[in-house]
């Protein structure tokens, strides 16, 4: 009996491992690859991720809800977590890039003429996202807020926006490239003088697979997934 009690224990100990991760819908995609990858070495690690705007997710942090991992993208959230003692640590996994999306091709050497010409145009919320706020600074960075200002129309994310144009409830949307790259839907990167969304880990719990976790995202091998989704390290 004693031995078959000893052996129940370090099972429970190997096996059976929950990492929970909240995560801003923009990095749905990168992160999907990017635990496909630390499952090869940790195979009986289960990963459950809840994406939503980083507005909302840190709301839910606020109010009790119980994450081992928070993936930002803006860095007010990250701090926000920090100062109302949530976290003791944060750091910088690197900068995203806006996308424009549409069911038809775009001329992406002029992004003003076909956003002049458009009908609604979906952004994620700039309340809660980053990605929202990110598309009213281009948006303004182009001189042709006032002008466009009454067609935008907000989703709850960056995923959200990309839904909004695939269904035809909105004839443009600004994205993520992360997001855009995935949408089946035609894009133009969005390269103009903007505030680049940041994203930041925010260690919500020390336990021994989270940090196994964080170190392999600081690896080579996630910063290429994450170059691949046009995310790119602070600096670069």
């Amino acid at each position: 009996m004693k031995i078959i009690i000893i052996y129940l224990i370090f099972s429970t100990v190997s096996f059976g491992e929950v990492i929970h991760i909240a995560s801003a819908s923009s990095m749905k995609f990168p992160l999907k690859d990017i635990i496909m990858e630390f499952k090869r070495k940790y195979k009986e690690v289960d990963i459950k991720v809840s994406f939503d705007s980083s507005g909302n997710l840190t709301a839910k942090i606020l109010r009790g809800a119980k994450y081992d991992l928070f993936i930002s993208a803006g860095k007010i959230y990250a701090r926000k977590l920090l100062a109302e003692k949530k976290s003791t640590y944060m750091y910088s996994l690197g900068k995203g890039k806006l996308a424009l999306i549409s069911r038809e091709k775009i001329d992406c050497d002029n992004l003003a003429d076909p956003l002049e010409k458009s009908g609604i145009i979906a952004i994620p919320n700039p309340i809660h996202a980053p990605y929202g706020k990110a598309g009213i600074s281009f948006i303004k960075s182009i001189k042709l807020y006032e002008r466009l200002k009454e067609k935008l129309v907000h989703g709850a994310n960056a995923l959200h926006v990309a839904h909004f144009v695939k269904t035809g409830n909105a004839d443009l949307g600004i994205t993520s490239l992360s997001v855009a790259l995935r949408s089946n839907l035609n894009f133009c990167i969005i390269e103009e003088d903007y505030e680049k969304p940041e994203y930041f880990v925010v260690v919500l719990n020390n336990k021994r697979i989270v940090k196994d976790f964080i170190e392999f995202l600081k690896s080579p091998v996630v910063k290429r997934i994450l170059e691949e989704y046009g995310i790119y390290s602070v600096g670069m």
